[in-house]
């Protein structure tokens, strides 16, 4: 890099011809920049120099040297102006030729190869949306009026949720590009998501199981009893292959986990009966598969059993929950709940306990007992 001010300022020059024209001088308040010292727009303002220049991003740079002494303002100047420099201006002569339609298309190839699930249940149609929207822009193009329009627009045309979900799709887009040098910044970063209101919090209740197996198949049978068993998410279940099932020891080791680490965890007994009865009549690789022998995916059928035994506000991943919250009233200890839902942060384990009600109902007739001598709802006079 440059060892001289001089130096320093041909490349300012250069930078001033390709944005605001050859020759052109800049003025600070009306004084010329000074040519005595070769600096550029060095003055000084009562007792101290100031200076001022532009980056590559056309922004304008204005900065205090804090000294009266011109030697060591130029020293200062020198340093900083060469280290935006290297940060910046030599980058300048590669122009950014990527566009929101390159990148996306290479956005979705890696996604294809490094995470297929993300990609076929979110990126392929949220990045679809994306490319419609900013198309042949270049990255540079993409600012935050403009990321706050799609915002507005997608919310007007999906819903809030689905917003955010999309806006989190393009922040991811943008750090690919960070990571590939073809782009400094994530303009997303910082814009706020609206505000959604959570989701009601539930489990199965003993009455509601009854209800849902006498109206399931035996296949949703076996995926709900393992479900409840095992705290599995969805897409464990779905994916689940025989490779991972060990008989012999009664245990299920899960390759691909959500959050990337190996999960091993024993079975229950009526678990491994469930898993016997299955292994004896396989003709896939997967213990669920669909007709074709891929892959379990309906569970719509899941969605409809809960319809039809009149369970309202059920979601399959209520089941996980309800695992969890079994296991907090039988009082296993904290951090083996942690371990057994296969998560990174307590935090998140007890997001996931519930209390049962009559859990919550015995609590308050063990106060009510102890501050009016009586059960609750009983006459206190």
């Amino acid at each position: 890099m440059a060892d001289s001010i001089e130096i320093a300022l041909i490349g300012q020059k250069c930078y001033n011809f390709f944005t605001k024209g050859w020759g052109k001088q800049h003025l600070i308040r009306g004084e010329k920049m000074n040519d005595a010292v070769k600096i550029p727009n060095l003055v000084l303002r009562g007792k101290t120099y100031h200076a001022q220049f532009y980056n590559r991003y056309r922004k304008r740079v204005r900065m205090s040297l804090r000294t009266r002494d011109k030697k060591t303002a130029i020293d200062r100047l020198r340093n900083f102006i060469n280290k935006t420099f290297d940060d910046e201006y030599f980058d300048i002569r590669k122009p950014i030729i990527k566009t929101f339609s390159e990148l996306a298309d290479e956005f979705l190839e890696y996604s294809k190869d490094h995470t297929p699930e993300r990609y076929a249940k979110v990126h392929k149609s949220k990045v679809a949306s994306l490319k419609a929207y900013f198309g042949e822009k270049c990255l540079n193009e993409i600012t935050v009026p403009l990321i706050n329009q799609y915002q507005k627009y997608r919310k007007d045309d999906v819903s809030a949720n689905c917003s955010n979900d999309s806006l989190k799709v393009l922040g991811r887009l943008f750090n690919y590009s960070i990571k590939n040098n073809y782009y400094k910044v994530n303009p997303v970063k910082g814009i706020e998501n609206y505000k959604i209101p959570k989701k009601i919090r539930r489990i199965l209740t003993n009455e509601e199981f009854l209800k849902l197996m006498s109206v399931c198949c035996q296949l949703l049978v076996d995926i709900i009893v393992l479900a409840l068993s095992t705290g599995m998410r969805k897409i464990e279940i779905r994916t689940v292959k025989w490779d991972n099932v060990d008989l012999i020891n009664k245990r299920i080791i899960l390759n691909e986990t959500k959050n990337g680490k190996i999960r091993d965890f024993p079975i229950t007994n009526t678990v491994f009966k469930l898993l016997s009865r299955r292994f004896e009549e396989k003709t896939s690789e997967y213990v669920f598969p669909n007709e074709e022998g891929s892959y379990y995916r309906d569970f719509r059928m899941f969605e409809k059993a809960v319809k039809l035994a009149g369970i309202k506000k059920l979601c399959f991943h209520d089941l996980r929950r309800t695992y969890c919250t079994n296991l907090n009233m039988l009082k296993t200890n904290v951090f083996t709940l942690q371990k057994l839902m296969d998560h990174s942060k307590l935090e998140t384990t007890l997001i996931y306990v519930n209390q049962d009600e009559q859990e919550k109902r015995d609590a308050l007739e063990k106060l009510e007992i102890y501050m009016f001598g009586n059960k609750t709802g009983s006459d206190t006079n």
